[in-house]
């Protein structure tokens, strides 16, 4: 046993040093999978190696400080450079979340005791050990490396945290395109929509980090190009969107923002050079007395430390952020057309290349989104047998977001998108048009008699709703009623969910637009996937009890109501379950509530709108008493869709995608810049595009108006 001790205590730092590196080796190879889509088997690796490099190389630095001198561990002690390198990760990610940007400020204390822990177990096995020979300089050489980096990787948390980004806007001038965008009806490609990007990217800075540009006027004399911009239509619009998404998450996650830099570069210049210089010492210094796997481990770092630095190197050059810094440098400005010929030198030789169609494709969202229909979870169990080991092992958060996110995810039809996409863009653009002034009469207005006064409604009285013991969600719409309170969001999309559902399921099967319906469905479902996956992507309270409590009642309502010979779908089935159970009222008024109502607000609600819809297809609706306005919650972002003259299918059907646009538009610009922020680094979201996207409505509105 004594033994088995020793062995494991000789071989611990070996072990933690080779882990270190292999969990550097996994962050390099799939840290960007991030950017578009954070799940899969990409992210189990992921998540396990960014923890375990800074656990491994934290416990072999404290047991070299600790462990005793000798000749053997002196090679051990060289690799100290190394694991501080490893501890800061490769260049493609910094933190892991934002988290880690915001507790930046703690790291120091921590740089500071493995920085000396390093500078020990350096002075204390090869300096003071003696005999090191020509391993001394090249001990300084790559030490001088591994601190340079170590101090970088700092940084880059420091600077990709919310605070410090929007002090740096500060002393920012906003500037126009540096170049002319495609005209004539030429499609802006990704090459030129991420160069664009990088001129605009003022736009997303300062919305993430709630700061005004003002009237700021460009720096660079183009007044055009806002305009040569937004000619480009949607399609161009939302490119240059995605693309400084994609630099946003460069500047939170990764350490584009000082390795961009004059210190940037000069290190990724200097770290080849020193790593070849290292490795030519150690080739000449004498191996006596060391371990044959010692010198083994030893050239594996060095040259995979050499071979990533040129990789490094080429890919820093090769960046579009090497575009901008030499865009931003007055004296480099002329290397501009050099930099574009090293660019596709350097693109061709990525093996990616055979399989993408251009080098940017990675930086564009990936069009996927999160579905949950609650009539098809409710009426179907899931038998995927990974996803029931998934709920069994994880919480139900993540089971949710596997199931919903991942597996029933979809990409966005192409028809479907450029749909939804164009009914965005019109309603933004609409949003922010000047209004005209209207002209004032040439006579005196003769002032009006004031209107007579409404008869005061009784109010409930807020003591008794809120003393009442069964207070619920009920009780809470009277106490936001007796307020004067609009509903929560959450309850509107909920409501209009069971709306949408009912009646495309009961809606007469003649000849409809497709894509109207497809678009409907989507953005119904991913609507309900942040409603129960997503909450905090939604304004407002975050009511996890409330989307409970509707899936419960619909789940009960569909396994006590099911028929087993029944001859349409389950949903179809559920679908009329609740619109005969929205007819049947128990008392003999007829303004009574129904036995829907019993079980559930949310949805008597939503099937009152979709049975009042469906009838408007083929009769006028018109109030009555019998179903007066007042029985239906006033839900201000909802259109009247349910009394009127008669509609075909195909206005109700607009009618109905216009309302889920403009909340997909009020959840986008209502969420929070953080949870923006962190979705960022999750493979990003819908929402935050139409965020952007109305960031930019707006700045081209202001700009046609000066």
């Amino acid at each position: 046993m004594a033994s088995l001790l020793s062995l494991v205590n000789e071989w611990l730092v070996r072990a933690l040093v080779l882990w270190s590196f292999a969990a550097y080796l996994v962050l390099l190879l799939f840290a960007g999978a991030r950017r578009r889509r954070a799940s899969g088997l990409q992210m189990l690796l992921l998540w396990p190696a960014y923890q375990f490099a800074h656990l491994a190389a934290t416990q072999a630095l404290a047991k070299l400080s600790l462990g005793s001198t000798s000749q053997e561990v002196q090679l051990v002690a060289f690799w100290t450079p190394f694991l501080l390198m490893y501890l800061v990760g490769p260049d493609n990610i910094s933190a892991y979340s934002v988290e880690d940007n915001v507790l930046a400020g703690r790291q120091v204390m921590r740089a500071t005791v493995q920085v000396v822990l390093a500078i020990y177990a350096l002075y204390k096995h090869i300096v003071v050990g003696g005999n090191a020979g020509t391993l001394l300089p090249a001990s300084f050489i790559m030490f001088f490396l591994g601190i340079a980096k170590y101090m970088e990787g700092a940084a880059a948390l420091w600077r990709g945290n919310l605070g410090n980004i929007r002090s740096s806007l500060k002393r920012l001038t906003p500037k126009g395109l540096s170049f002319d965008l495609k005209s004539g009806g030429e499609e802006l490609d990704k090459e030129q929509a991420l160069l664009a990007a990088h001129d605009l990217f003022y736009v997303t800075k300062g919305a993430f980090t709630d700061y005004s540009f003002g009237r700021t006027p460009p720096k660079r004399g183009r007044p055009r190009t806002r305009r040569k911009e937004f000619s480009q239509g949607w399609k161009g619009v939302r490119k240059v969107v995605e693309m400084e998404l994609s630099l946003m998450y460069d500047i939170m996650y990764t350490k584009a923002a000082v390795v961009h830099t004059g210190l940037g570069y000069g290190i990724r210049f200097a770290s080849p050079l020193f790593t070849a210089a290292a490795l030519s010492l150690f080739w000449l210094h004498s191996k006596d007395g060391q371990r044959r796997a010692d010198v083994i481990i030893t050239y594996i770092l060095l040259v995979a430390t050499l071979v990533l630095d040129v990789r490094c190197l080429l890919g820093a050059l090769a960046s579009t952020w090497t575009y901008a810094f030499i865009n931003d440098t007055s004296w480099l400005q002329s290397c501009i057309g050099r930099w574009h010929g090293l660019r596709s030198f350097v693109v061709s030789l990525d093996p990616s290349r055979l399989f993408v169609e251009e080098p940017t494709s990675y930086r564009r969202w990936s069009g996927t989104i999160g579905r949950h229909n609650l009539f098809r979870a409710c009426t179907h169990e899931t038998t995927s047998l990974l996803s029931r080991l998934v709920k069994f092992v994880a919480t139900r958060g993540l089971w949710m977001e596997y199931q919903y996110g991942y597996l029933d995810g979809l990409e966005i039809v192409p028809v479907v998108g450029d749909l939804l996409f164009e009914k965005v863009w019109e309603k933004l653009k609409s949003a922010f048009e000047p209004e005209a002034p209207e002209p004032e009469p040439d006579y005196p207005k003769m002032p009006e008699a004031p209107p007579p006064e409404a008869p005061k409604k009784e109010e409930p009285r807020i003591e008794e709703i809120v003393g009442d013991p069964r207070f619920g969600f009920r009780d809470r719409r009277k106490v936001d009623e007796a307020l004067e309170i609009g509903s929560e969001f959450q309850e509107v999309v909920l409501t209009w969910h069971i709306a949408t559902e009912v009646f495309l399921l009961c809606r007469p099967r003649n000849l409809a637009s497709f894509k109207h319906v497809k678009a409907i469905r989507e953005l119904s479902s991913y609507m309900m996937f942040v409603v129960a996956v997503r909450p905090h992507m939604l304004p407002g309270l975050h009511l996890a009890s409330l989307y409970e409590a509707t899936r419960d009642a619909l789940k009960e309502i569909w396994h006590g109501n099911k028929s087993s010979h029944c001859s349409t779908k389950r949903e179809n089935e559920l679908a009329n379950i609740l619109l005969n159970k929205e007819e049947m009222r128990p008392g003999s008024e007829p303004d009574s509530r129904s036995k829907l109502y019993d079980s559930s607000a949310i949805l008597s609600d939503g099937t009152q709108y979709a049975r009042l819809m469906l009838r408007r297809l083929s009769t006028p609706n018109h109030a009555n008493k019998k179903e007066s306005s007042s029985d239906l919650p006033k839900h201000y972002q909802l259109p009247d869709l349910w009394y009127g003259e008669v509609l075909d299918l195909q206005e109700m059907l607009e009618g109905i995608l216009d309302a889920w646009v403009r909340l997909l538009i009020y959840a986008s610009i209502r969420c929070s810049r953080d949870s923006h922020a962190k979705q960022l680094g999750r493979g990003g979201e819908l929402t935050t595009i139409v965020w952007i996207l109305a960031e930019h409505a707006a700045i081209d509105q202001k700009t046609r108006h000066d």
